[in-house]
């Protein structure tokens, strides 16, 4: 039996290899949608993706699950709304990842345009 046959939805999936460990989170395209700079870039640090995941369950777009990730995660990240040390560590990491991200991004776009 293939992927193909199983009744498992792409939801299913997904979770069942980030359980598994055999892959980062992912907040999939719809078929004809065009990469954005994170995606070209390797992908949103995996918290950051789990929250977007979460947001999007809720109706909202990519892009709109992704901002609101950020912002959340760094409310979190600054200690705000009571969460757990680990969460707090877990936002602090994902937060120093994507401004990682975005600088990577920024510099190969200042080279580029350079060149």
């Amino acid at each position: 039996m293939t992927m193909a046959d199983s009744d498992l939805t792409q939801e299913d999936t997904s979770l069942i290899l980030r359980l598994a460990g055999s892959a980062a989170c992912s907040l999939e395209s719809a078929p004809g949608d065009d990469d954005n700079w994170v995606e070209s870039a390797g992908g949103l640090p995996n918290y950051i993706c789990e929250v977007a995941t979460g947001v999007m369950r809720s109706g909202k777009s990519k892009g709109q699950s992704i901002a609101i990730a950020i912002s959340r995660i760094k409310r979190w990240a600054a200690g705000g709304e009571d969460v757990k040390a680990d969460t707090r560590a877990r936002a602090i990491k994902a937060l120093a990842q994507w401004e990682a991200l975005k600088a990577r991004n920024k510099a190969n776009r200042v080279s580029t345009i350079r060149l």
